[in-house]
């Protein structure tokens, strides 16, 4: 059984190593990290005004070097 397996169709915020956060179910996941999540978000912080932005993705898929932190939402 993979390490990562219980998250599995479950919804998800992931912090970037660029501190961009990205929400959605994850739909698969391996021993790498490297993730695929299904409806995402993506939410990132606006350099020049320093608002925080956010935008529909849809599928993605997610290296999992790039992967700081999973918090299960």
């Amino acid at each position: 059984m993979r390490y990562c397996e219980f998250l599995i169709n479950s919804n998800a915020k992931i912090l970037l190593d660029d501190t961009r956060i990205l929400c959605g179910k994850i739909i698969l996941c391996d021993n790498h990290m490297n993730t695929v999540l299904a409806n995402s978000k993506e939410i990132r912080q606006n350099v020049n005004s320093c608002r925080w932005e956010s935008r529909k993705i849809g599928l993605c898929i997610i290296r999992g070097q790039c992967i700081i932190s999973i918090a299960i939402a």
